[in-house]
């Protein structure tokens, strides 16, 4: 029973919409859930912010059976312009949250019941294991028998009719792997007191799960490596429909992401445009000290708990499915650094939405342009970009915080956030939008090794989420990890990509590129723009190992910033082209 996702949108309400939008005085959900069916342990809320809870502390265990943290916290962002172009958002970064259990009724356009969400306050949860006690021994889980495919949960149909649900009619759950758990929220429930928005009348329907492997895939080394993948990785769904009577404009959502990837002090950020993929990694081998830093200098060192080995963790944005037109990519549009200490925006009634907005659409607090190099704070740069820090850390390539100006510099490592945005769309009442995101850790030999790791993982991650499947009778594959094909080390001579001759350079004319490949097969050499978008592909299909060249006409071209990637062996490696007038 393959390719099950699509049932994520076998259920819709139909929408009557209503005259006014009305707020209601729901208080905040406390209900939660653990996601652990495979090497991770995630608690999440059903109020718009996972893993971190006041009170409760941060859980985002890889490996779960270890006490270190990969991840302090995620928020999900929704935002657009109403006709007044004043900002429609919802989202926080820890609180005040602003969604609410349960659903929003289509006729009032109202939640359900304004004055009392707490019958929606509940994260419903199906695994493998109890639709086997269910199939075998008829055992019956509360949520099993209480699964709300009248709200929008996921059903596999078993008995021709897709507007009810009946288990012994055949109907059942959908279990994504081992576990599924399902909730709905919306942003009516009450005021909002963390960005101080107008309502946008937004239900949110989420569906959460894990798994251990493809146990249908057969046993080989290949098969392990993608199965070490999974069993690393969670997935969420996230499916928006439009409830309220306000279209909006410019809209976008969003993941914004507090990394602490276990020693949180000692992090850098960056971005693979062409995977979709926003990533945190350790700028030292040393994430069990903490150092302390004064104008570079380190002025101090203690120890603290982190990761013998450091890992790199990974957000991989996936393409959208929607009834609204993306007016530029389907891919993840933005990668922003949030910066906590100096660019919070405060002193108005509209400065947090629109603060937020702003890095949704890759620009600073004060209208600035992100940019490349440096920060991407650069007034007066003409190389507007949308993507922080594109280039190959491996590589330590510019622009990655290893070489943030193209001669060798490297920032200072602490804490970093990051903003990962899609869109701009138009979103008008009675539209849908359905959004996927995997959370992928990563870990080899050391820090930097990890991060070209991450890449294969994220490929592998991507490509197993339609083969995900519910009821699979038979038993992970058993071939045992061998980390043979991915390097160890920093690597030299393994996968070298060089950088462009000349550049930058002027729009019309032709650059050289140099690249090695380490083994003989499949490669692909390509440029894109910095909005994900394929420009030109330099090189593709079966190559022997060897040192090659390729050339690259701009004939036609716009002045701008491109990124050309080349992938082999399963790995890769990206570096920027700039073409000037």
């Amino acid at each position: 029973m393959r390719h099950l996702l699509a049932c994520l949108l076998c259920f819709s309400v139909a929408l009557t919409l209503p005259a006014q939008v009305s707020i209601g005085s729901c208080v905040p959900g406390e209900a939660s859930a653990l996601l652990d069916a495979n090497n991770v342990s995630a608690r999440l809320y059903n109020n718009g912010v996972f893993f971190w809870k006041d009170g409760e502390g941060n859980h985002y265990a890889v490996p779960k059976t270890d006490s270190i943290h990969a991840v302090f916290n995620m928020s999900l962002w929704f935002a657009g312009r109403d006709a007044n172009g004043n900002v429609r958002f919802a989202g926080t970064e820890t609180g005040p949250t602003e969604y609410w259990p349960g659903p929003i009724d289509a006729q009032s356009g109202q939640p359900v019941d304004p004055s009392d969400c707490s019958t929606f306050d509940r994260i419903w949860q199906v695994t493998d294991e109890d639709l086997r006690a269910f199939e075998q021994e008829g055992v019956l889980s509360d949520d099993l028998r209480d699964w709300p495919a009248h709200l929008g949960a996921p059903v596999l149909d078993g008995d021709g009719d897709p507007t009810n649900y009946d288990l012994a009619a055949g109907d059942r759950p959908v279990v994504y792997g081992e576990q599924t758990l399902w909730w709905v929220m919306n942003d009516l429930g009450n005021v909002k007191q963390s960005s101080e928005s107008d309502p946008i009348g937004l239900e949110v329907q989420v569906t959460a799960f894990s798994a251990r492997c493809i146990p249908s895939l057969p046993d080989t080394p290949t098969t392990a490596k993608i199965n070490e993948s999974i069993s690393n990785t969670t997935y969420y769904q996230f499916r928006y429909v439009h409830k309220g009577q306000t279209p909006l404009t410019n809209t976008y959502t969003a993941y914004y992401a507090d990394g602490d990837l276990g020693n949180w002090h000692d992090d850098f950020v960056g971005s693979d445009s062409t995977l979709g993929l926003g990533y945190f990694y350790n700028a030292d081998e040393a994430d069990t000290l903490r150092e302390t830093y004064s104008d570079g200098a380190v002025l101090a060192t203690e120890r603290v708990a982190g990761y013998q080995k450091p890992p790199a963790l990974g957000f991989l944005h996936m393409n959208p499915t929607a009834d609204v037109q993306f007016e530029r990519t389907r891919k993840l549009r933005t990668v922003f650094p949030w910066q906590p200490q100096t660019d919070r925006c405060t002193g108005s009634a509209t400065c947090d939405s629109d603060w937020r907005f702003r890095m949704m659409e890759a620009t600073w607090r004060d209208g600035t342009p992100l940019t490349l190099g440096k920060t991407g704070y650069n007034p007066g740069s003409r190389y507007q970009v949308s993507f922080i820090y594109p280039g190959d850390p491996v590589r330590q390539a510019y622009w990655t915080e290893e070489n943030v100006d193209g001669h060798g510099q490297r920032n200072t490592p602490g804490d970093r956030r990051l903003v990962l945005a899609s869109g701009p769309f138009d979103f008008n009442p009675g539209d849908t939008l359905t959004t996927t995101l995997a959370i992928i850790w990563s870990q080899s030999a050391n820090r930097l090794a990890s991060v070209a790791k991450l890449r294969f993982d994220a490929i592998n991650a991507r490509a197993a989420l339609g083969n995900l499947s519910t009821l699979d009778t038979r038993q992970c594959p058993t071939v045992p990890l061998t980390d043979t094909t991915l390097p160890t080390e920093q690597p030299t001579g393994y996968l070298r990509l060089d950088s462009a001759y000349p550049n930058p350079l002027p729009a019309g004319t032709v650059a050289r590129i140099q690249y090695e490949v380490p083994q003989t097969g499949a490669m692909s050499l390509v440029v894109y723009d910095v909005l994900g978008r394929e420009v030109a592909t330099l090189a593709s299909g079966m190559q022997e190992a060897g040192v090659y060249t390729a050339s690259v006409s701009t004939e036609g071209w716009a002045a701008g910033v491109y990124l050309y990637r080349l992938e082999a062996a399963g790995v890769s490696a990206t570096r920027l082209l700039t073409v000037v007038r």
